[in-house]
């Protein structure tokens, strides 16, 4: 399968292969073809305006296509999705786009290990460790953390992040997604510590 999504500079690879081995993990694998690529799901898909290469629409065409040369240059993009299923309940014909990209995000993996294994192993990890420490997933930090354990922390200082992550860390709201406790408690310890700080301080200028 590595094989078949090799490919030259310039040239684009195409594998028909991968489409079957993607939806044979999608239940409604029957209703993909009748995708007639409206673009509702995209247009509904709360992370397109954030990351435009980030499709559903996009992603069910390559795979039908087998356009792996395309796939691979998006293929870090595929974890991103937060599997709210927004689109897939506004989709006019059933298709079902989550569960394609959901398909995709276990497919890629082995067509193109160099792209995403990493940025997998981080998710994973993170993933593994939050169900183990709270037996519970919270998507805010288990996408942040996955950005931070490989080294794409600039990201979340992409305009479209920045401004929505200043927002909810006016809010307060910011704590609570990042389980950082409350922004009460924060202020607290922060004014404890500036306190520490003067005294120790004051200490240094009396004993001189």
């Amino acid at each position: 399968m590595a094989n078949a999504a090799e490919s030259s500079p310039g040239t684009v690879a195409y594998d028909p292969g991968f489409a079957r081995d993607v939806f044979s993990r999608v239940k409604t694998a029957d209703r993909v073809y009748l995708c007639m690529q409206c673009g509702v799901c995209s247009g509904s898909c709360p992370l397109t305006p954030l990351f435009p290469d980030f499709s559903p629409r996009v992603f069910i065409y390559l795979t039908q296509t087998g356009n792996l040369g395309e796939l691979r240059r998006r293929a870090h993009l595929i974890d991103k999705c937060l599997g709210c299923y927004t689109c897939s309940q506004r989709c006019p014909r059933d298709v079902n786009p989550a569960e394609v990209v959901e398909a995709l995000s276990h497919v890629v993996p082995k067509y193109f290990p160099e792209a995403v294994n990493k940025h997998e192993a981080a998710i994973t990890q993170e993933y593994v460790d939050q169900i183990i420490g709270t037996g519970r997933l919270n998507l805010a930090r288990l996408h942040v953390m996955s950005l931070l354990k490989t080294g794409r922390f600039l990201e979340l200082l992409a305009p479209a992040e920045a401004k929505q992550g200043f927002k909810q860390f006016i809010t307060g709201r910011m704590f609570k997604l990042m389980q950082l406790g409350s922004p009460r408690a924060w202020r607290s310890g922060l004014k404890g510590a500036l306190t520490q700080i003067k005294e120790r301080r004051a200490k240094e200028v009396a004993a001189a």
